[in-house]
């Protein structure tokens, strides 16, 4: 092979990464695209449902409803390197309740070891 195919050949095989890269990246960009639509749909049947059940829990019949978050472990404040050491089995829990009926909020904050 003379140098002038070799180039070439090098050239093609270089567009053609260069293709599979951008059918690459195309497909990540849909694969995306239809993730963000189906989480949309996703969202919109979850907050049509709680406007459903926060309706319900408006009327006088025995439907109570409360939405609760346990939000993720809480990180503790600068710590000496002993203290860490011994309260290293140490977590704090915060955990938020919500009364739909009532439209009240209650907090509550925990450490387990």
């Amino acid at each position: 092979m003379n140098r002038a195919m070799k180039k070439h050949a090098e050239n093609k095989s270089a567009e053609n990464d260069d293709r599979d890269a951008e059918n690459s990246n195309q497909e990540a960009i849909k694969k995306s695209e239809d993730e963000h639509k189906l989480h949309l749909r996703e969202t919109d049947v979850v907050r049509n449902s709680m406007k459903e059940n926060t309706e319900n829990a408006k009327c006088p019949n025995n439907v109570y409803i409360c939405s609760i978050d346990l939000q993720k472990t809480l990180a503790f404040p600068i710590l000496t390197l002993s203290d860490a050491y011994y309260k290293r089995n140490i977590h704090c829990y915060n955990l938020g309740i919500h009364n739909v009926r009532e439209n009240k909020g209650t907090l509550m904050f925990g450490m387990k070891h």
